[in-house]
């Protein structure tokens, strides 16, 4: 399986180290150049408006096709998840997208793309979604820690907790959400105008930007991450 793509927005699909885009160091890295693209907008209700950033980025990077994934998830829309060789999952409210694909069965089709080699994006709301994420009620922090662990729902490719954009707040979310779990689950947030390219068993790296990330690690594992990064380097090793 190829490492995931985290972005806290879309800017960085625009965006260009030395005259190329972005994604293109990514896509080369991996031999993994896409044709067909796949945007999952459940997380904000399917808005047009945001499928067409996606698209026109798509498009520029090298793409064939590119469809829309509505949560209604009917058989054209199957079809098109089940050939798409990059996905991205959409920026919105983390937990309604997360319910939405669950109730039109998109999730194992989901899993079976990333199993694959199919190239996953997280905008945001779809980073999250990578990670651990807790439900309405453990967020209020209901519950001991165990308790709240049961309820976390999420894909887990990553087993972290994830926030996006949330660094003028200094991360004060994600750090509650790191607490609230008895600090048994690594914490990575990723800032404005950034790409971070993770895998489960390895600390995240930085294909663009990065300033200003946190990197919390899982109780007694090792020292926090903060502040600035610079493109292609990593958080601070625990």
């Amino acid at each position: 399986m190829l490492p995931l793509l985290l972005l806290a927005d879309s800017n960085p699909l625009f965006c260009h180290i030395d005259r190329k885009p972005v994604l293109v160091y990514f896509f080369a890295e991996y031999d993994c150049f896409p044709e067909n693209a796949a945007y999952v907008g459940a997380a904000n209700g399917d808005e047009p408006a945001y499928f067409e950033i996606f698209e026109a980025a798509a498009l520029r990077l090298g793409c064939r096709r590119v469809h829309m994934i509505s949560s209604s998830f009917e058989l054209r829309d199957r079809k098109h998840l089940a050939e798409s060789d990059w996905i991205c999952l959409a920026g919105g409210d983390p937990l309604l997208g997360w319910d939405r694909m669950n109730r039109a069965g998109m999730l194992p089709v989901l899993q079976e793309a990333r199993t694959r080699g199919a190239i996953v994006m997280g905008v945001s709301a779809g980073a999250v979604q990578m990670g651990l994420m807790r439900g309405r009620a453990e967020a209020n922090g209901a519950g001991s820690p165990d308790e709240r662990e049961r309820h976390s729902v999420g894909f887990g490719w990553l087993p972290w907790l994830i926030d996006a954009h949330q660094e003028e707040r200094d991360w004060s979310r994600l750090r509650g959400a790191h607490r609230a779990l008895g600090g048994r689950h690594a914490a990575f947030g990723v800032p404005w105008r950034s790409v971070a390219v993770a895998e489960p068993d390895r600390l995240p790296r930085w294909l663009y930007g990065g300033t200003n990330h946190l990197w919390l690690p899982r109780e007694g594992s090792g020292p926090v991450s903060t502040g600035d990064a610079e493109e292609g380097t990593e958080p601070s090793r625990p």
